[in-house]
């Protein structure tokens, strides 16, 4: 009997101490589990602020290569406007000179009238001592010669006698230098205390800043 109660009661002191162990497990297990799900949980909360740092970051640095971008178009826009209106510019001038051009070429097709009435309508305004030299390019020299001359001389130059009747005047005495003046058409006269340039090339540039603003309005209206 005594047998009995003994087993009976360590059976009972196993049970407790088994229930005891089972509940510290289960604690250990529980405790365990709420460590794990904080750690969780601040894993997941460094996680999403590691993930938030790094999209600010990000959308830092695309800002600033947006602003670097527009920053390099906008410079580039304005290198190509400007190479763009240097360019039109350019082409522009060169336009207007081959207008002229093209205008010089016509004066050196002038026929002996015109020479006679381009010569004349140049000199009639001036106030000549009427001892003056013309100079003509040395492609010309013989042309004003046969046109303004009748073949006399004065000292050793040809006397412009023809020309003399043309502006009114027979007291005239204007001679034809020998040598060549560097000009492509027209003539130049030279006096004892001035000369006169009355060359093609001194005729174009004195149209040009009277109409080249003229000029181009009418080749290039509605440009910008």
């Amino acid at each position: 009997m005594k047998e009995d109660n003994l087993l009976m009661q360590t059976e009972e002191q196993v049970t407790e101490k088994v229930t005891i162990y089972q509940k510290i497990e289960q604690k250990g297990q529980n405790d365990a589990l709420a460590i794990l799900e904080a750690g969780r949980e601040k894993a997941e909360q460094m996680y999403a602020s590691m993930i938030n740092e790094a999209m600010q970051d990000n959308q830092k640095r695309l800002e600033k290569a947006r602003q670097a971008h527009t920053s390099m178009l906008k410079g580039a826009q304005s290198q190509f406007d400007h190479s763009l209106k240097q360019y039109t510019l350019s082409v522009k001038k060169e336009l207007i000179d081959q207008v002229f051009q093209r205008l010089l070429e016509k004066f050196k097709a002038f026929s002996d009238e015109d020479i006679r009435s381009y010569v004349v309508n140049r000199i009639k305004n001036e106030k000549l001592s009427g001892k003056e030299t013309l100079k003509v390019s040395s492609n010309d020299y013989d042309r004003y010669a046969r046109l303004f001359s009748s073949g006399k001389t004065l000292n050793g130059m040809i006397l412009l006698d023809k020309l003399s009747m043309l502006l009114g005047n027979v007291n005239y005495q204007l001679t034809l230098a020998k040598d060549g003046a560097n000009i492509s058409g027209g003539f130049q006269i030279i006096g004892s205390y001035y000369d006169i340039d009355f060359s093609y090339e001194a005729l174009f540039d004195d149209l040009k800043r009277l109409y080249e603003t003229e000029i181009a309005t009418i080749l290039f209206d509605g440009d910008e």
